[in-house]
């Protein structure tokens, strides 16, 4: 398998240095010190846009259990299902930091048309007040917020097919990132929380 077009070639780290040693730029990653080798080797190959893996494999488990193979990782199957589902939290926090470092202004552009278009479809989902005098406009403006969803939700799919390889993998990232976003509030008791 040839990982030279990766961002990270993780063959080329020698035996006994650990990856986070060998490779500086992992220590972007938050907590990657926690993280094992087989965890890096397994979260860059299923990530990578360049991985052979998702090259050649579609199949997310067929996908995962070639890279098992490959990397010769003792693994058992609650730990494969972990990552299947995307339930492990080092494969998915590294994953979603791996997909910025590989393509970060993709990868804003895509985190902000999702909230664009959520943003849109919960001002979609208003009521019209029907005995205002303003129905007629109320109503042109929702067909042209509908519009513009359609035209946001064309760009996102080309966004999804160029940063996720598949879907779980995609709705797993999403939830983990979308649980980084602090709100006001949260923000307000965090700084004034007395320890």
């Amino acid at each position: 398998m040839d990982f030279s077009q990766c961002l990270i070639d993780v063959t080329t780290c020698p035996k006994g240095t650990k990856l986070v040693d060998f490779f500086s730029e992992l220590k972007a990653v938050p907590k990657i010190e926690e993280y094992s080798d087989d965890e890096i080797k397994i979260a860059v190959s299923i990530s990578d846009f360049d991985s052979p893996f998702i090259k050649k494999i579609s199949d997310a488990e067929m996908r995962l259990n070639a890279i098992v193979d490959f990397f010769s990782i003792a693994a058992d199957e609650k730990f494969l299902g972990q990552i299947l589902s995307w339930k492990n939290d080092h494969i998915t926090n590294f994953v979603s930091s791996y997909l910025q470092m590989q393509a970060d202004q993709d990868w804003r552009r895509y985190l902000n048309l999702e909230r664009l278009c959520s943003q849109l479809q919960d001002e979609l989902s208003r009521p019209i007040n029907f005995l205002g005098d303003e129905v007629d406009a109320d109503v042109k403006r929702k067909l042209a917020i509908e519009k513009n969803i359609d035209e946001i939700i064309e760009k996102l799919k080309k966004y999804e097919s160029r940063l996720f390889p598949d879907r779980n993998m995609k709705r797993a990232i999403i939830i983990n990132e979308m649980t980084k976003i602090i709100s006001y509030p949260e923000r307000y008791a965090q700084d004034r929380q007395v320890i």
